[in-house]
Formats: C-alpha cells, sequence, structure tokens
C-alpha cells in the first residue's frame, strides 16, 4: 500500500490539473493549491502516527514512503507553478518601480513615455501605490487616465483602486477611468 501512495497522489493531481479548461484554470488553481495543502497537512498527521508503530522496519518504511510522497508534492506544485503561475504574484519592486519610472521620465514626449512604460510594464505586477506613482510622471489627465487603463490588469490589490481616482482632479475624468477600467 505504502509504494504506490505518492504515484497515486501525484496521479490524481495531475489529472485534475488538465481536466479541467482554461476558463476554470484560476478556480482550479486554487482548488489545487488548497488541495496540495490538505496533502502537506496530511502528511503531518502520518509522521505523527509513525512514533506509534511497533515495528521499526515498519516504521523506517513509512518514512521512506512519506519522503516519497513529499518529493511528489514538491514535484506537483512546481508542475502547477509552470502552468498557473507563482501561486502569490510577485509585485515590482521598489527598486524596479524607480527604475521604471527613471526611464519613463527620461522621455520628453508622452508618446514615448507610454511606449517605455508598456514594455516596462510587461510581465510586471502593482499594487494601486504604484500605478499612483507613475501616473504622476504624466501631466495631462487624458495621459493618466490611459497610464490607469494600461496598468489596471495587473494590479494585485483591486481593492484599493478607489485611490487611483485621487491622481485626477475632475469628476469627468474620474468617470471615465470607472467606464474603463469595469
Amino acid at each position: 500500500m505504502f509504494k504506490s501512495a505518492p504515484a497515486v497522489i501525484l496521479s490524481f493531481f495531475l489529472g485534475a490539473v488538465f481536466s479541467f479548461g482554461a476558463a476554470e484554470a484560476t478556480s482550479t488553481s486554487r482548488q489545487l493549491e488548497w488541495l496540495v495543502e490538505e496533502v502537506h497537512e496530511d502528511i503531518d498527521d502520518l509522521k505523527a502516527l509513525i512514533p506509534a508503530t511497533g515495528n521499526p522496519q515498519t516504521r523506517r518504511q513509512m518514512y521512506r514512503e512519506i519522503n516519497d510522497l513529499e518529493g511528489s508534492v514538491f514535484e506537483l506544485e512546481v508542475a502547477l507553478e509552470r502552468i498557473h503561475g507563482p501561486a502569490h504574484p510577485v509585485v515590482t519592486s521598489p527598486e524596479e518601480l524607480s527604475r521604471i519610472r527613471d526611464a519613463v521620465a527620461s522621455e520628453n514626449f508622452s508618446a514615448e513615455q507610454f511606449a517605455v512604460l508598456n514594455s516596462a510594464s510587461n510581465g510586471r505586477k502593482f499594487t494601486t501605490a504604484q500605478v499612483n506613482t507613475l501616473m504622476q510622471l504624466f501631466n495631462f489627465s487624458d495621459d493618466r487616465i490611459e497610464v490607469a487603463v494600461m496598468l489596471y490588469p495587473q494590479v494585485v490589490d483591486p481593492q484599493n483602486w478607489y485611490t487611483v481616482y485621487g491622481a485626477l482632479t475632475f469628476s469627468s475624468d474620474k468617470d471615465e477611468l470607472r467606464q474603463r477600467t469595469r
């Protein structure tokens, strides 16, 4: 029984990963993360039972099988990260933000600033505070709205999005931003 447990569990998880469609990927990813956590807890429970096992040979076998199972779960976590990305998004560091800000600010015209920002923001995640910082680099409301719209899909704290409206002066600009980021 112990020998096949890691392979069976890994097969179950991988089957679950590939059986769902792309539209359910986010939900599936969360479910799989939860299941991985459950397996970690079950492994801990198994480890707690080992000392109660009377036979030393059985205890050694259980430790080997648990180690194999932990290795399989680790491989599963690596596979999930390759498929769905990191479990927790990595936010742009203050150093990276400073480099982006400097690169954007070094451009003289908004078209070039947008080109630099678009390139620099590719594949990055931002907080709403960082979006506010980048919006301040642009002088005109229309440009600030464009920055916010561009970065909105990459925001990790959408519950704080309301703070972005403070970078805009006119209510009509705030309304436009609301409409474009729904």
